[in-house]
Formats: structure tokens, C-alpha cells, sequence
């Protein structure tokens, strides 16, 4: 029985082995490749681990959430003091997020009260900015007041809502919103 040939070489040759074979142009072309996807793979698992590590150090905590949505919620319901129906009613905290948004029935707030509460909010600290006709910021939350009518329920409403969350920071950051939301934050742990 003959013994099987593992060198590469012809059964009636000479072997020929692995490393006798010359380093051409081709394997080096194969070898680079190699190692330019082997990089590429780390890179990009660089990129998204660096991502998602910012992306958690970035939002709210859960307790930090907590905290504004219980300021949300005072903020909200004085805005909505001046009146009006509610008929949609939304809103929760958790990791990275605490948001409302309440639906009061058009007309349902007399008009002239409806007037003083859109302008209401700078008159209690919030910094109005220019992303939609009524918009503020305030310790990183962001208050809009949408006046364009939706349809819930066959009820004709307009929206009211605060948003808390990385990009409302960021936002509130850029026009200037003085008092930082980790100051608040301490003000009211202690209380």
C-alpha cells in the first residue's frame, strides 16, 4: 500500500513545499486584502462600541427621567390651567426619555385665554426658540405647542407637549437655556 503524499509534490517527483513556493504577486494581493478587511472589521466594531457607549453615557438615567417628568408634569398642568378639554392624555418616564403630551378639544379654551397661555411659558422661565410657531426650552426640556388642528377621536385638538431626552438637552444647550438640568436635578433630590 502506498503512503498517501502530503508535501504537494508529484508521487514520482520531488516534493515540493509550501513555503519553496514563491511569494508572487498574487498572493501578495490576497494577503493585503486580508488585512485590509481584518482592519476594516476592527474599525467598524471600534466605531460602534464607541457609539454606543457615548449614546449611554449621553441619556438621562432612569432617576434623572423620573425627576423631570414630575417637573413635566407641574409645568403642564399649568399651562393647561387656563382650560380646556382634555381628551388625550400620554406620557411616561424611563432610561434615556421622560415625556407628556396631552390633546385639548379646539374651543374648548376661550380664545382669549388660549392667547394668554400660548405666551404663558416665558413668563415662567422657559426660553422661547424658532423650531415651530411655540416652542421652548427649560432645564434641557423642550415645551411645544402645536397649533396646527389633529383629529382624535372625531374631535378636532391641538397638541401640547415636553420632551426630555438627549436631543432635547442638546437643544436647549444651543439657545442659551441658562440654568443646567443637572443643577435642577440636585435642587430637587434635596427637597
Amino acid at each position: 500500500m502506498k503512503k498517501p503524499n502530503l508535501s504537494g509534490g508529484s508521487s514520482t517527483g520531488t516534493a515540493v513545499r509550501i513555503y519553496d513556493v514563491p511569494f508572487n504577486g498574487n498572493n501578495k494581493n490576497k494577503l493585503m486584502s486580508k488585512i485590509f478587511k481584518g482592519l476594516t472589521c476592527v474599525l467598524f466594531f471600534m466605531f460602534v462600541s464607541s457609539v454606543l457607549v457615548a449614546s449611554l453615557m449621553l441619556n438621562p438615567t432612569t432617576e434623572e427621567a423620573r425627576i423631570k417628568y414630575a417637573c413635566m408634569d407641574r409645568e403642564i398642568k399649568s399651562l393647561l390651567s387656563y382650560g380646556g378639554r382634555v381628551v388625550y392624555d400620554k406620557g411616561g418616564s424611563k432610561y434615556g426619555i421622560a415625556f407628556i403630551t396631552k390633546g385639548v378639544v379646539r374651543g374648548s379654551m376661550p380664545f382669549d385665554k388660549y392667547k394668554e397661555m400660548v405666551v404663558s411659558p416665558e413668563k415662567r422661565g422657559w426660553v422661547r426658540f424658532d423650531e415651530g410657531e411655540y416652542s421652548y426650552c427649560k432645564h434641557g426640556m423642550v415645551l411645544k405647542i402645536f397649533t396646527e388642528k389633529e383629529l382624535y377621536k372625531n374631535n378636532e385638538i391641538n397638541l401640547y407637549s415636553i420632551t426630555y431626552d438627549y436631543p432635547s438637552i442638546r437643544k436647549c444647550r444651543n439657545i442659551n437655556d441658562d440654568t443646567p438640568a443637572s443643577s435642577l436635578i440636585s435642587s430637587l433630590i434635596k427637597h
